[in-house]
């Protein structure tokens, strides 16, 4: 699980889509009987391109996100 500068988890969300990819970092919450706190906290959030591989093909979605084999 990805750890904040300061040691605590976080929870990474991402919906990647045709127009664009919107990526959000929140703490990690576990499941107790406590609510959770309203609003819930957003650490951070990114917002990059298309990254539906059908809709703008391999090589803009490579431009977009880097070779997902990690080249």
């Amino acid at each position: 699980m990805p750890v904040s500068p300061d040691g605590s988890e976080v929870v990474l969300g991402l919906d990647g889509g045709t127009t664009s990819t919107v990526c959000v970092c929140m703490p990690f919450f576990p499941l107790s009987d406590r609510p959770l706190p309203d609003p819930v906290p957003v650490l951070a959030r990114a917002v990059a391109g298309c990254s539906n591989h059908n809709s703008v093909g391999g090589i803009v979605f490579v431009e977009n996100f880097g070779c997902p084999c990690g080249l």
